[in-house]
């Protein structure tokens, strides 16, 4: 069911940045878009979540789920979007709803990012290394949970790799540089980045089709650095 959802999502060319909510009406799961498109789909809803980055998007109800990014007020167990369009939370969820209120609050003004340019520099040594390696950044929307990742540096290694130019990855959402992303990647670049976790994995390159191993490590707070090793590595 998981790739069923992956495979809507990839054909609507819905990106989970342009999400605004999803609901269940009609034995359908609605997914509505900031720009106003309106996608059916007979997917239950927890199915289309559980394809969505983790900790993006809020299930306040049994038929609802909020993009966080586009929370603009809570009030008890009242959500307010940017668009004004409002939603009724569980009513026996005041600790669920009061923790999320406390995380949009705590969020609102958000910390110094490094800039894109900066870490492309600090990655230069790599540029002609044989190990295909790449540094992916989380960005984080204002209640505190990552809606995306993109890709702040590439060598010439993973782009022969992935057959896909260095210039035609930078600075542009995984989600945009390979339309089908398995939820292995999305969970691990969040481990990595947000928590700190090293990672290393198996998987089968989209493209190639041959097994890569996949070396994960935060180089720094909200970034991960993947090296793809073609091929397993022996234990």
């Amino acid at each position: 069911m998981y790739q069923k959802a992956v495979r809507f999502l990839s054909r609507n060319k819905i990106k989970p940045t342009e999400i605004l909510y999803i609901k269940h009406i009609d034995r359908k799961s609605q997914v509505c878009l900031k720009n106003g498109d309106v996608y059916d789909s007979y997917l239950p809803l927890k199915v289309l979540l559980d394809a969505l980055p983790k900790g993006a998007f809020l299930n306040i109800t049994k038929g609802i789920v909020i993009s966080a990014a586009e929370i603009k007020k809570i009030d008890g167990n009242i959500y307010t979007l940017s668009d004004d369009t409002v939603f009724t939370g569980r009513v026996r969820g005041a600790g669920e709803h009061k923790a999320n209120r406390k995380n949009l609050e705590k969020h609102k003004v958000a910390a110094p990012r490094i800039s894109a340019e900066t870490v492309k520099q600090r990655f230069a040594v790599l540029d002609n290394s044989p190990l295909a390696t790449c540094v992916i950044e989380a960005v984080f929307n204002t209640a505190g949970h990552s809606v995306d990742f993109i890709y702040r540096y590439a060598n010439a290694a993973l782009a022969n790799l992935e057959k896909i130019r260095v210039d035609d990855m930078i600075d542009r959402s995984a989600y945009d540089v390979f339309k089908r992303i398995n939820h292995k990647w999305i969970e691990t670049y969040t481990a990595v980045a947000v928590d700190g976790a090293s990672r290393i994995f198996e998987d089968t390159n989209i493209r190639s089709g041959r097994t890569v191993t996949a070396v994960c490590s935060q180089p720094l707070p909200n970034f991960c650095m993947v090296t793809l090793i073609d091929g397993k590595i022996t234990k």
